[in-house]
């Protein structure tokens, strides 16, 4: 053999030489990062670490900071841009690091926040919330809070707005539509694209406004303008939580577990006057369909006072300002509460009892019928208003407060 003859390294030889480099490199990584760990913490490290604090325990808080101290993730604050809480409770926190372990802790984070938030939104949840439907609209708070209350009841529940056009009906409709998580919108008449059971398209039949609402709000407008054929289906939803259609032989049924919420035109379109034997005349619908509505508002044209001071509004604000992330927070505080199961406790049973009979001796002089479907109302409105504070037990203060609407529906 030469002396230029190449000289084989064994194979073995070459691997362990590999892992002495990558032993070292740990080595010195190992060194660094223990190093680090008495880093001290810059000032803004401390307040993000403080706001951090909230949502995690001592454990978790631990390896965040060592984590930080290496280097190996860093805290950064979103703020999201509540209106209604105070400045810099809308601050939440999320970790950015390579480290799968760090980064799982986000979802965590992020829940504790808004659990959180929603505790503290809940004491004053029944004075907020009514200013997000049709803020663009003076009045109408009774009508408002019992759109509200709508959107936190877990049993079906029926509202009817019945009054003249341009009275601000509708745009209660499209501000409830916007806060519920599962919601259809369109017209009685079906011109809006959809009918209200089944929509047929050539031989293909898919749901209609009730079914695609299913174990949500349905938002119909202008029901006074129904066709007969949707007429089964609207009292089948209202009632029994489904629909079902009849073409070429084959059958059809959905699921239409819903809340309704709708308006309505009287007879010739306006009422003539308010007094109680013109507005039985000029009822859109027979005591059929009425008496499945669980409360009925008849809305009245606007004051003169009240259209001054609406036409004061819009000048000033020129248009609807509502923040997205209200509606995001709003939608999630419902969802949040949706598993609330809420009890009439016995010692309250009987002003419910009292308040219906009440009402019952004043139905002479109300255009409808006061049915037990009126007690229902009353029951899961006042639990929708335990639910909307996060309580599980129905209190003197939300009967009070659904007595009010009530009473507010039926003074015509």
């Amino acid at each position: 053999m030469t002396k230029w003859s190449r000289v084989r390294i064994p194979l073995s030889a070459l691997i362990m030489k590999e892992q002495l480099k990558e032993l070292l490199k740990s080595a010195a990584k190992l060194t660094k990062d223990t190093a680090l760990l008495l880093r001290p913490l810059t000032k803004k490290e401390k307040w993000d670490l403080k706001r951090l604090s909230e949502h995690l325990n001592q454990k978790e808080l631990k390896q965040v900071t060592n984590a930080i101290r290496q280097k190996k993730a860093r805290i950064q604050l979103r703020r999201l841009g509540f209106s209604f809480l105070i400045s810099g409770k809308d601050l939440v926190p999320a970790l950015l690091s390579k480290e799968n372990e760090i980064r799982a802790l986000n979802d965590k984070i992020e829940r504790e926040f808004y659990e959180a938030r929603f505790e503290e939104f809940s004491t004053r949840a029944w004075d907020a919330l009514p200013q997000y439907i049709a803020p663009n609209i003076i009045g109408l708070i009774p009508t408002k809070q019992a759109a509200i209350l709508q959107l936190f009841t877990s049993e079906p529940l029926h509202i009817l707005m019945l009054g003249d056009p341009g009275t601000g009906k509708t745009d209660i409709l499209h501000s409830v539509k916007r806060l519920a998580s599962i919601a259809s919108f369109g017209l009685g008449s079906g011109t809006s694209g959809a009918g209200l059971s089944v929509t047929v398209k050539g031989k293909r039949v898919s749901k209609g406004l009730l079914p695609m609402a299913d174990g949500g709000l349905c938002c119909i407008d202008e029901l006074s303008l129904m066709k007969k054929e949707d007429r089964a289906g609207l009292l089948n939803a209202m009632e029994k939580g489904f629909v079902s259609y009849d073409k070429g032989g084959e059958h059809y049924q959905f699921d239409a577990r819903i809340r309704l919420l709708a308006t309505a035109n009287p007879k010739e379109d306006k009422f003539k006057s308010y007094k109680l034997a013109q507005l039985k005349k000029q009822l859109p619908f027979d005591a059929a369909l009425l008496t499945r509505f669980h409360l009925v508002f008849f809305v009245k044209k606007a004051s003169l006072k009240q259209f001054a001071e609406i036409a004061e509004k819009i000048i000033s604000e020129d248009k609807e300002n509502v923040k997205p992330a209200d509606l995001d927070f709003i939608k999630r505080y419902i969802q949040h509460t949706k598993d609330l199961d809420v009890k009439l406790p016995n010692h309250l049973t009987r002003q419910v009892k009292n308040f219906a009979m009440v009402l019952k001796a004043r139905e002479r002089r109300l255009p409808y019928t006061i049915t037990p479907r009126t007690v229902k109302g009353i029951i899961a409105l006042a639990k929708a208003s335990a639910r909307l504070e996060m309580r599980n037990e129905i209190q003197t203060k939300d009967l009070d407060r659904v007595f009010g609407i009530f009473k507010s529906a039926v003074e015509i």
